[in-house]
């Protein structure tokens, strides 16, 4: 009876005495292996349940951190775009600044330029620099012309086909003995 009196005092102590029974009242007249069975019965439903809570709540704590850190993404992808775009107009904010810079160094040269034209020429230089350019241009205008002319001549060839090749050969040295001969009688004469 000691041990027995000793389980009911633990018993009471885990308030097994209070657990509703089946019909929901508390039976107190009910041997103690069975309360105790009924006992563990509940407790390991209520263990069950708390686990199923647990992973409620970790599914649900995997669901939120998702989210978070879906919202983070987008979060840092609005950071780097806000980011470029302020670095497309600090860029810009400096390109422009560079061109500004650029044009004035051109003037600034330009002017160093007609300082030492200014200085280094008088009207009638200028006017014999004219004439020694207009010469050059004309001369550069006739050897245009006379290229031109050559190429339309290769093209000519180029379209006859490699058969009349032996005949622009001789006609070549044709053109070079004449050339030599008109030298020649030059010199006799």
């Amino acid at each position: 009876h000691g041990v027995e009196r000793e389980l009911e005092s633990m018993l009471r102590s885990l308030s097994l005495f209070e657990t509703p029974s089946a019909s929901g009242s508390p039976r107190p007249d009910q041997p103690l292996d069975e309360r105790v069975a009924e006992r563990v019965a509940s407790l390991h439903h209520d263990e069950l349940a708390v686990r199923e809570t647990a992973a409620d709540l970790a599914r649900s704590k995997w669901a939120f951190y998702r989210l978070v850190a879906h919202q983070l993404e987008l979060s840092v992808l609005s950071l780097h775009e806000m980011l470029l775009r302020r670095q497309r107009t600090a860029h810009s904010t400096a390109t422009e600044w560079l061109c500004a810079r650029s044009q004035t160094i051109l003037l600034k040269l330009r002017v160093l330029k007609y300082q030492v034209m200014r200085e280094t020429y008088s009207r009638e230089d200028v006017l014999a620099l004219e004439k020694v350019h207009a010469e050059l241009s004309a001369e550069v205008e006739a050897k245009r012309r006379e290229r031109a002319e050559v190429e339309g001549q290769v093209g000519e060839y180029g379209e006859v086909g490699d058969e009349f090749e032996e005949v622009v050969r001789e006609y070549c040295n044709v053109l070079a003995r004449i050339r030599n001969s008109s030298w020649a009688l030059r010199q006799v004469q």
